[in-house]
This record gives structure tokens, sequence and C-alpha cells, in this order.
């Protein structure tokens, strides 16, 4: 009897796991009830779970296409030239000389007829025709180059984080919060938010040594100084004991002056050679900010009295 009752409890759990093994990793629901058996050791562990984001990136490259054609082609035109000459034409006066009454020797014999022929002559133009170079007509292909700018929409992917309950064991990273461009969620945000994280100090801007890394982080400067303005819309501002940053302005301010002190909010973006066109910053300005690879791109801003 044990015998069969063993073949037929190997039996039956051969039957159950045929159809495939499945684990259940799941944590079981507390019962609140005691159990005989030990409890199970809870393992902490990790768990990576990686979305990739994906942006699309813009290439300009340039090809040859036909603008036009030029033919060049001789044609003979003829027209009348005046070139003045001078001709000569011989003419025959006859006239009587009276006898001086000596007797002077001559070849004619007296009282015989005779007769003198007098060929007279004249000139008349002579015109010739030759060829001549005049000159060379040259036809040459130069370049001329223009600066123009492409402007393009591209798509990039964020990430949104949205937390719900009290979140206290959820750390959000600045770099996600703000830096990436994402926003922590409206609902059970927690106390470090994209507000508490913007830059209050423009010092922290030209003290960085990847100023790049700061694109996309938020500015919130409460008395800066305006230490050089640019034009209408494009300033240097400074914070104590910092260096100057660009501030393009997205509606004029001509009443700005240097030495104002203004209260600015903003976004800091990539300063890249084909941003200052989209900008729109002058020749001046574009000379004032050279070597630097950030601007703030001002939304608000407010000079104090």
């Amino acid at each position: 009897m044990i015998a069969v009752s063993a073949v037929a409890f190997a039996t039956g759990c051969c039957n159950k796991n045929r159809g495939g093994s499945y684990t259940d990793y799941s944590t079981p629901a507390y019962t609140g009830q005691s159990s005989s058996q030990a409890p199970a050791q809870y393992q902490a562990g990790s768990t990576n779970i990686e979305v990739p984001l994906y942006e699309e990136s813009v290439q300009v490259g340039k090809r040859e296409v036909e603008e036009g054609t030029v033919r060049l082609r001789k044609v003979v035109k003829t027209e009348t030239v005046n070139q003045p000459v001078q001709i000569r034409r011989e003419m025959l006066v006859i006239d009587r000389i009276p006898a001086s009454g000596s007797t002077v020797a001559t070849e004619s014999q007296p009282f015989t007829e005779q007769q003198v022929v007098i060929q007279l002559k004249h000139e008349e133009p002579v015109v010739q025709t030759s060829v001549v170079q005049s000159g060379r007509v040259v036809a040459q292909t130069r370049y001329q180059v223009q600066e123009t700018n492409i402007q393009r929409q591209i798509r990039r992917e964020d990430i949104q984080i949205d937390k719900q309950g009290t979140g206290e064991n959820v750390t959000i990273s600045d770099s996600v919060a703000v830096g990436g461009g994402g926003q922590a969620g409206t609902e059970g945000r927690s106390t470090a938010s994209a507000t508490s994280a913007a830059i209050t100090d423009p010092g922290a801007l030209s003290t960085n040594p990847d100023p790049s890394s700061l694109a996309g982080r938020t500015v919130r400067f409460s008395n800066a100084r305006v230490e050089r303005v640019l034009d209408e819309q494009n300033i240097m501002i400074t914070g104590a004991g910092s260096k100057s940053i660009c501030a393009h302005l997205q509606q004029p301010s001509p009443a700005l002056k240097a030495g104002d002190t203004v209260n600015l909010t903003g976004t800091v973006k990539n300063l890249s050679d084909s941003a200052k066109t989209v900008v729109g910053l002058s020749d001046k300005a574009s000379e004032a900010i050279k070597g630097q690879t950030i601007f703030i791109d001002a939304r608000n801003l407010e000079i104090n009295p």
C-alpha cells in the first residue's frame, strides 16, 4: 500500500506540470494569520527599466542644379564707313606768248603740219580691305558665396513623470525633471519640483565647466545687472562676481540701458552658429558673444525701479 501510494503521488505531480512550468514571483497577499512554516526571507534587489528616447537631427548638404544657360554666338554686321582722301587731276592750260623778234632754233619745221598729243592724268581712290583682330571676348565662370538659413522642424522625444500617492520613495534627478525638458506630473508631485531646481544665480552658468549641459534648464534671476545692451532684443547680463552672458529678449525693450537691474525668467539654450541666425543676433551682437556656447531665451523681463 505504501509503495502504491508513492507511485500515485509521483504520477499526479508529473501530470500537473506537463503543460509547461510556471513560476510565480509575485508577493503573496498578507492574510494576518500566522503560519506554521518559517517566514520567507525578503531579498532586496534592483530592477532597471529603460525607456529609450529618440530625436531627429538635421544634416544640411549641398547639390548643384542647373540655373540657366548663356549662348555666345558671333554675328556679322555691315556698316558704311567714311574715309576722306585727296586725289589729283591734271588740267591743261593753253596760252600764246608773243615772239621776241629774235630767231630761236626749234625742232619744228616751219610751214609743215604737226600735231602734239598731250596725255592728261588723274588719281582715283583704290580701296582694299584687310582682316585684323579687333579684340577678344572671354567668358569665365565665377562663384559667388552667400549665406542662407535653413529652417526645419524636428521631433524630439521626452519623458513625463506622474507620481501617484505621496511619492516619498521616488527620487527624480534634476537632469530628468528639468535638464531633459521633462516635467514631473502634477498629481502627487514632490517638493523637489522643476521650480526649486531653477537656476537663480548667473554665476552658475558662467562657471560651469560644461555650459552646454545646462541647456533646457529654467532660469529665474532677480536683480541681475545689465552690463551691456547689444540691441533692443539682445543684452549681456551678469551677477555678483560672475561673467556676463547673453540674454535674448522675446519682446524688444528699447528703454533698457546698461547699469539697469532686471528680474528675468527664461530658458538656457545652446548657442550654435545656426542658432545665432534663428535668434536674430546682429553682426555686432554675434561678435560680442564670440566664444560663448549658451544663451538665455528670456520670456519675461521686468526692469527694477
